[in-house]
């Protein structure tokens, strides 16, 4: 339908409807976005994986940037900054770098295996595979580094400054300080690839397969607490002082990032949020077309954003959310408003 001209005046209703609907501050129409792709901000930009091809919206007047990088036939998984120059493009079993202003390719590695997470800095990027294997590349060229076997599959890395945490999903954590592994332990249970970093902290938030939430000293990998959570955790987000979940059996709760005790936590009736993310003194869940705003103290909602369609992906930066709907529309909230 898009290719026919009726379709595309189908597509400008549409546009003008989650506009009147929503009173988002903005909305944008992506047909091409990758359904289980997540959403990024890369500076003034929002970088939206499509099948295909990468947009770029500015995500403060959400208008397109000129021209886009096309990878044809490639599904686009994720998008990070890489430098101040640079982007880098997870697209299957790739990533490839490409120059922010001219869109030209700088270099591409391959890891045959899979890739399940990386994580960027100025100098180096971590990869983690789901064989087992992490490697450290030199952000200028991809030239592989390090590259040591974790003996654990589906390696997901995780961003603590110059040191990197390595969890694999039968539960073994290492940490990486630059290139060098640095320890490397065993926790009794397996882990799900979901995690919420606390520097301040020094810890990380680990759901397990079991229904449990722990955190993790990043400085022996060590378990500092364990709560039973009593259904598994579908999403997991962090702030300064707390943890936010939403659990299988539709609850949201908030929890102390001192020791996992439980400051609050909400039923929902009928079908529950489905993502979570913490802003500046709030708790924003999305789910069954609408996003929620509660306040951090007790979980009360304090206002809701319908959406002309459900949610697929979430993201915020400061106090500005950004939502991608599985029919392609992506909108921009502010919390304020």
């Amino acid at each position: 339908l898009r290719h026919s001209e009726k379709g595309e005046l189908s597509a400008l209703k549409v546009y003008d409807r989650i506009n009147k609907i929503s009173k988002s501050d903005w909305s944008f129409y992506e047909p091409d976005a990758m359904k289980f792709a997540q959403i990024q901000i890369i500076g003034k930009w929002v970088a939206i994986p499509c099948n295909g091809s990468v947009a770029l919206i500015d995500r403060r007047t959400g208008e397109l940037k000129k021209g886009r990088i096309i990878l044809p036939g490639r599904q686009i998984f994720r998008i990070a900054a890489l430098g101040s120059n640079s982007i880098l493009i997870h697209a299957e079993s790739e990533l490839i770098a490409y120059d922010f202003n001219s869109m030209r390719p700088l270099w591409k590695v391959e890891f045959k295996s899979g890739i399940t997470s990386f994580h960027t800095s100025d100098k180096y990027v971590w990869v983690g595979t789901w064989e087992g294997g992490v490697a450290v590349l030199d952000s200028r060229n991809g030239s592989i580094l390090n590259r040591y076997l974790h003996k654990s599959k589906g390696v997901h890395v995780v961003d603590f400054g110059r040191r990197t945490l390595c969890v694999g999903l039968d539960g073994t954590v290492s940490a990486m300080f630059d290139t060098r592994e640095i320890y490397r332990n065993r926790s009794r249970e397996p882990y799900l690839a979901m995690f919420a970093e606390m520097s301040h902290l020094d810890q990380l938030i680990c759901g397990t397969s079991d229904g449990s939430i722990e955190a993790l000293d990043i400085n022996s990998g060590l378990r500092k607490w364990k709560v039973e959570a009593g259904a598994q955790v579908i999403s997991l987000s962090s702030s300064k002082d707390a943890i936010s979940v939403i659990l299988a059996d539709g609850r949201v709760a908030n929890l102390s990032a001192a020791d996992g005790a439980v400051l609050w936590s909400l039923r929902f009736n009928g079908q529950p949020p489905e993502l979570v993310v913490s802003v500046q003194g709030a708790v924003v869940t999305a789910g069954d077309n609408k996003i929620s705003l509660h306040r951090l103290g007790d979980g009360a909602i304090l206002k809701e954003f319908q959406t002309a369609g459900r949610i697929a992906a979430m993201t915020n930066e400061d106090k500005m959310i950004i939502i991608r709907l599985e029919n392609g529309l992506i909108n921009a909230f502010n919390i304020n408003n």
